[in-house]
């Protein structure tokens, strides 16, 4: 299994559901912020070694508010419906967002933004014509 850190699993569970990591970790409580902070909480519990206080100070939360989404989302599991769904779209995300893969991207990125920072060469209507001496 590949251990992933907090941040990896915040940043996967906001592009899956369209929020902002300030958001996630915010004091709102509405269910289209809440539901997303519990299924980070509870995928962070499973994917990484943090402890419950932990993710608790990640997500500006007590450890007693990471213990009791870790129950929400596995009473949801079981009961059926979208859960299941939601978990297998973050955990998709998650693959992308490896960090070799990270690394790759980020590479990538640099190299492009170099390319483009760099002057273009002259084509050939743009060439100065050479001058004779003497």
């Amino acid at each position: 299994m590949t251990k992933y850190i907090v941040r990896d699993i915040e940043r996967a569970v906001c592009l899956r559901f369209k929020i902002t990591p300030e958001r996630l970790r915010g004091r709102e409580c509405q269910r289209k912020i809440a539901r997303p902070r519990q299924i980070a909480m509870a995928l962070a519990r499973e994917l990484t070694g943090a402890s419950l206080p932990q993710i608790g100070r990640h997500f500006g939360r007590d450890h007693t508010t990471v213990l009791h989404a870790c129950r929400k989302i596995k009473s949801m599991v079981e009961e059926g419906g979208r859960m299941v769904q939601y978990l297998d779209e973050v955990r998709a995300l998650l693959l992308g967002l490896t960090p070799v893969k990270q690394e790759i991207a980020l590479s990538v990125a640099t190299l492009h933004q170099q390319a483009q920072d760099q002057p273009a060469a002259p084509s050939d209507a743009q060439e100065q014509p050479l001058r004779r001496r003497g």
